[in-house]
């Protein structure tokens, strides 16, 4: 699971292509930038939040909950993006920016971005040995004096808001946060969460630069890099199937 799988990548999309809406229809495009990262932080949240209320636990029925949820959303922009299209001549932007564009981030942005990604990979490293306890068992982690379900529910609402932070910017980036960790997984031989953080950290930067380089230009011309990253992506879910089946 990722924010891509899991609907919360396309509730902070549509969060921020309502704040494009409500800024069009009244004319003031303060509103755009005052209350994009918000209304995105919000709908990943709901987003994030329906897929659990769905999944139940269960991790097969979490996944299907998670790609319903994320159609339902994506739909939802869908329409909001007609119905932009009839009076906003720069709609063409906003679609290529939806599938992923790096290019309208400065450095000031970069900076949040940064501080963001430096938060959440800090503390989840810091927090490594409870990941772990908490993905073994809630028995295990509750004797240790974790409470599983509020611990859940801390980094749902940590990682909604550091993908609003992200979508709201540079748009639905996909399947980085499903395939870097498999590929960390692999290549170290370990699945602990001491190990994968750092590491898919640090490949997850490299593949999305990588990504990023193809995308503006290697092919030719310019795509947006969902289309790069989901091409990627799909000898690495191949690969992780073929290891689940083996059980390794």
């Amino acid at each position: 699971m990722d924010p891509y799988i899991a609907g919360t990548s396309s509730g902070a999309a549509l969060g921020a292509v309502a704040a494009y809406l409500a800024a069009s229809a009244l004319g003031n495009a303060y509103l755009f930038f005052a209350y994009q990262a918000a209304l995105a932080f919000a709908l990943a949240l709901a987003a994030s939040a329906l897929t659990v209320t769905f999944g139940r636990g269960n991790i097969y029925a979490t996944v299907i909950a998670g790609v319903a949820i994320s159609y339902l959303f994506s739909a939802l922009t869908i329409l909001a993006l007609s119905y932009l299209a009839r009076a906003n001549p720069q709609l063409p932007p906003i679609t290529f920016w939806l599938f992923g564009y790096l290019t309208y981030v400065d450095y000031k942005y970069d900076a949040v971005l940064a501080a963001a990604a430096a938060a959440v990979v800090g503390l989840a490293y810091l927090e490594a040995r409870r990941i772990d306890l908490v993905a073994i068992s809630d028995e295990i982690s509750s004797v240790r004096g974790i409470r599983p379900s509020r611990y859940r529910l801390a980094w749902l609402i940590g990682i909604s808001l550091a993908t609003a932070l992200v979508v709201a910017k540079v748009g639905v980036i996909g399947f980085v946060g499903f395939m870097v960790p498999h590929i960390a997984r692999i290549l170290l031989k370990n699945g602990s969460a001491t190990a994968l953080v750092p590491a898919s950290a640090a490949l997850g930067a490299l593949t999305l630069t990588l990504s990023a380089a193809v995308s503006r230009g290697a092919l030719g011309f310019e795509v947006p890099v969902t289309a790069i990253t989901s091409l990627i992506a799909v000898p690495v879910m191949v690969l992780a199937l073929s290891h689940a089946r083996r059980g390794d």
